[in-house]
């Protein structure tokens, strides 16, 4: 992946890919190739920014008298975000890198759009002294005359000797020779740290807490009471405290949806969880009743070969913000919130997929937003009251059942009850175990959604207005009544074309038909 390098505000600083800003703060050593592999790995779908801290390897020195202060790490940290026009970015923070990112929320929150924190330091939430572990005591009175050897000793304490012999050669220079500055400057600093809990909180910054399975123990308690000070979870995730040197690409994919979830837009008061693959034209992928965009993961994959995909798991369903309460809501609602997701990501027009509520809400973006969308492809979506009576008997008749299935067997029998109904037992069974504990959880939204105005507020007059060029997609083994809005939205569509695939509701959203009709429209724009 290209890497553009440079120095701001003394700070030497490496950029790489195009997306979401990430920007990543190093702990010990303070040194960007900390992170080479695993921003390089994460650069086909973020911005990711690497930099050595002040005083440490590339970065500038600290001046005569300068004493080394998490204060100003983080207006080191805010300065480059702000002059590379990154804001808001996503930080991630580790071990001391981890206190510079908590202090950097508190002080300029308005620049940080959610934080990853992985094991900080805070000795003492740990109940430890400021110099830390007693057994690494000989390690400090070790730099007093070797600071290179009490580097090594440090590092390799913290990760592993395999993991520091398959350092990079510069890399592990840059780290042995800071050891001077580290345990001169850096350690007490780290050591006696501690935020203010309140000014996190009152940040309104999403946080995720991480530790490593095998991380360091008393950075994995201090994180731990950190978390119930801000009653937040911690989530684990694998290898030693330095995952990114250990596995950096495995740690970049642990790493990746918990981005995406942090990057999610706020659109009309909710914060959307999205995802992109892809580049060129934009392709919006709009998800059924109370599912989510992991379902259309393999789609999303074949649909990137033609575009930028952009699929989101819509408001209240999933990754994305439930509101509180969430009772009902409405097909309206979802496109006034697709129009500004795409216009947050400059994004418009779009090619529009909508599978099933999700082709619903296609049709009411075109019809009242005509600027945002390019083209429809329509995956057995619903149609008025007026246009398809038999249908909506038929989803009524649905509601009262899944009413019925959420005060017997609870809320979270919903889902597959809902699936079970209008694709089959078959279907339910074919989604992974990630698939069906997600769609568990979206019981709640689907109830909103069959309370609210889930059918198209428009006659087929209105429809007529729809000038775009429009896919409509039945499946062979759907229930009958699923064929008549098809039927009623090809009479009142002026460009609307059909197909017939094989299979249940269900619709691949790349099947052939649909790939072959984006490309045609693609060709022609």
């Amino acid at each position: 992946m290209p890497t553009a390098t440079g120095v701001l505000s003394d700070l030497h600083h490496e950029l790489r890919g195009s997306g979401p800003p990430v920007l990543f703060i190093s702990g010990a050593s303070g040194d960007a190739g900390h992170f080479t592999r695993t921003a390089d790995r994460l650069a086909d779908q973020f911005t990711t920014v690497v930099y050595d801290r002040r005083g440490c390897s590339r970065s500038a020195p600290l001046g005569d008298g300068e004493v080394m202060s998490i204060a100003a790490q983080a207006d080191d940290a805010a300065a480059l975000i702000d002059r590379l026009g990154l804001a808001p970015a996503i930080v991630f923070g580790t071990s001391g890198g981890a206190d510079i990112a908590l202090e950097l929320i508190i002080r300029r929150p308005e620049l940080i759009q959610g934080a990853i924190v992985h094991e900080p330091v805070l000795l003492p939430l740990a109940g430890e002294p400021p110099a830390g572990d007693p057994d690494l005591q000989p390690i400090v009175e070790l730099a007093r005359v070797a600071p290179r050897r009490a580097m090594e000793a440090f590092v390799r304490e913290h990760t592993s000797g395999a993991t520091f012999a398959a350092l990079d050669s510069e890399l592990r220079e840059r780290i042995l020779a800071g050891g001077a500055h580290f345990f001169a400057h850096e350690l007490e600093a780290f050591g006696r740290y501690m935020p203010d809990a309140e000014g996190l909180r009152a940040s309104g910054i999403r946080i995720r807490l991480l530790v490593s399975r095998h991380g360091t123990p008393q950075l994995i308690r201090a994180t731990t009471r950190l978390a119930e000070q801000l009653g937040l979870a911690v989530d684990p995730v694998s290898g030693h405290h330095a995952p990114y040197l250990q596995q950096p690409e495995a740690f970049a994919e642990e790493l990746r949806p918990i981005l995406w979830e942090l990057a999610g837009q706020r659109v009309n008061g909710v914060r959307l969880y999205c995802e992109e693959q892809g580049s060129g034209a934009p392709i919006l992928c709009i998800h059924g009743a109370g599912s989510t965009s992991l379902a259309w993961a393999d789609a999303v994959e074949k649909l990137a070969r033609l575009g930028r995909v952009i699929a989101y798991d819509r408001r209240g369903c999933s990754r994305s913000e439930r509101p509180v309460p969430y009772e009902r809501t409405s097909v309206g609602e979802h496109a006034d919130d697709a129009a500004a997701l795409l216009d947050a990501l400059a994004a418009a027009p779009a090619v529009v997929v909508g599978r099933s509520y999700g082709g619903t809400v296609a049709i009411d973006l075109a019809l009242r937003y005509p600027d945002r969308v390019k083209a429809l492809v329509l995956l057995e979506p619903d149609a008025s009251r007026e246009l398809a009576p038999t249908v909506a008997g038929w989803v009524d008749a649905l509601a009262d059942r899944l009413r019925r299935v959420a005060a017997t067997d609870g809320v979270n029998a919903v889902a597959q009850a809902l699936i079970c109904e209008v694709a089959g037992k078959n279907a339910w069974r074919s989604f992974p175990d990630e698939i069906q504990r997600t769609l568990r959880g979206n019981g709640a939204a689907i109830l909103a959604e069959l309370r609210g105005e889930w059918w198209l507020q428009a006659d087929a007059a209105s429809l007529a207005r729809i000038r775009q060029p429009a896919l409509l997609v039945a499946a062979a083994e759907s229930p009958p009544e699923f064929h008549e809005p098809i039927e009623a939205l090809a009479r009142a569509l002026p460009s609307a074309r059909t197909a017939l695939v094989g299979g249940g509701h269900l619709i691949d959203p790349a099947t052939p038909e649909v790939i072959a009709f984006i490309e045609e429209v693609l060709a022609e724009a």
